[in-house]
């Protein structure tokens, strides 16, 4: 079956400031990775790349806890997880205790995040089984930057000195 396009998606939120993370899901049936890796793309963001706490617990309130992709991948490397969008390791982490799992079939090679025995952090997952997702702009994570402090005037320029008179 083709993935929905973007249009047939309807957020569960709006955008969220100021990482503009948004939840989807198709009437709660999910979506595999690499198909919402493409909703997002096609809506000109990423799967979401969560860079703290704060925005994992954004995650979590948004999704209501549902399991959810998000943008990590060790399909390169085995055990070596970097967001999608950026090829970048991640600056932080949310795993689940004992999480990521590395099986010897090489499954859950896409992370996802989830409640488990009430506890909301991060897991592994095969690329295929279907999810709900979480895009967010490909500057996720980066706030936007504190306002500047305002420029003092400059202080008023000294007079200029007279001119000489004018020489016969």
């Amino acid at each position: 079956t083709p993935p929905p396009s973007p249009s047939q998606l309807v957020p569960t939120s709006p955008p969220s400031a100021p990482w503009n993370l948004q939840f989807f899901h198709n009437n709660y049936f999910g979506l595999t990775w690499y198909d919402a890796r493409g909703v997002c793309e096609a809506l000109g963001g990423t799967l979401a790349v969560i860079n703290s706490q704060e925005q994992s617990d954004l995650l979590r309130e948004l999704s209501e806890g549902y399991s959810t992709w998000i943008g990590l991948t060790d399909q390169e490397e085995e055990g070596r997880w970097l967001w999608h969008s950026t090829g970048g390791e991640p600056t932080f982490t949310d795993w689940l205790p004992g999480e990521p799992y590395h099986s010897n079939s090489g499954a859950g090679h896409c992370g996802m995040s989830q409640t488990r025995d009430s506890v909301w952090g991060w897991n592994n997952a095969p690329c295929d089984n279907r999810y709900p997702f979480a895009c967010s702009s490909l500057s996720a994570g980066t706030p936007p930057p504190s306002p500047s402090p305002p420029v003092p005037p400059s202080p008023p320029s000294p007079p200029s000195p007279p001119s000489p008179p004018a020489l016969p």
